[in-house]
């Protein structure tokens, strides 16, 4: 060490500060190399993992989102399923529509001359039962019959009239006689139809 030393004060003081300003950089380069620029690596491989991590997140949160909303969504034709479910009666009951549909004629002086159930039709959350119904009477007994169909509180269900015509029988008195036919359609439950 003693001879470092002297080898050292032997160099000259101009030569001895190059040295030392050599040494130091080598040294500065070392300890950038080995000790700085492991870190900056390492922080540039954390920086990709958590933009990795938070894209996944992102990904994540999107997806609860669209799940959220699916429930929702699901919910709410669950909803719209129970509701429509309580406005429709659970079986078709013909012979009770009849029956009311033939006092409602009544009521209103028309004479019903047919009365022929269709096929029950299954949509996808109900099913439609038609009714062929032929008729004779007077215009304001036409009109009568048909907005008494529109009480659906007294019929217990909805009734709805499609393909009315109209011919006339005779116009000898001051209100013609009509003769018509018309299709009653009506709706009930699709969970409790009969599946052949």
């Amino acid at each position: 060490m003693d001879e470092i030393y002297k080898r050292l004060s032997d160099i000259p003081l101009k030569r001895r500060s190059s040295v030392a300003f050599m040494a130091a950089i080598v040294a500065a380069a070392l300890w950038y190399f080995l000790g700085i620029r492991p870190i900056e690596a390492e922080i540039i491989s954390m920086t990709d993992r958590i933009r990795d991590i938070e894209r996944q997140l992102q990904f994540e949160q999107e997806t609860n989102s669209k799940i959220e909303n699916l429930q929702a969504n699901i919910a709410g034709q669950k909803n719209a399923k129970d509701r429509l479910g309580e406005q429709l009666p659970p079986q078709a009951d013909i012979a009770l529509l009849l029956n009311k549909l033939h006092e409602r004629a009544r009521d209103a002086s028309l004479q019903i001359d047919r009365f022929e159930q269709g096929p029950i039709i299954e949509e996808e959350l109900y099913a439609r039962i038609e009714v062929k119904m032929s008729f004779k009477g007077k215009f304001s007994e036409v009109i009568h019959f048909i907005n008494e169909l529109s009480d659906v509180k007294s019929l217990d269900r909805i009734v709805n009239v499609e393909n009315l015509t109209l011919s006339t029988i005779s116009s000898e008195s001051q209100s013609a006689m009509l003769r018509g036919d018309f299709l009653l359609v009506t709706f009930m439950s699709k969970s409790f139809t009969k599946k052949p």
